[in-house]
């Protein structure tokens, strides 16, 4: 996939909510009532929109290389 000219950025956020939440004190995110279930929700929308739009990035580089040949 490296070959087919188009880089995804990575998210600054996916890296800071999963250190935010390893630093809980030893106890799970399942032992616990997040803070804002509100903003909680918000961010998972917002990292499933991402995940689409990335899927759909590579299923175009997928579709150009296949008319190519």
């Amino acid at each position: 996939m490296s070959n087919s000219g188009f880089m995804l950025p990575e998210r600054a956020s996916s890296s800071g909510s999963s250190a935010g939440s390893a630093s809980s004190g030893g106890k799970g995110a399942a032992g616990q009532a997040p803070a804002d279930p509100q903003a909680t929700i918000d961010e998972l929308r917002a990292e499933i929109a991402y995940a689409r739009a990335s899927l759909n990035e590579i299923r175009a580089a997928q579709r150009a290389t296949a008319n190519r040949n």
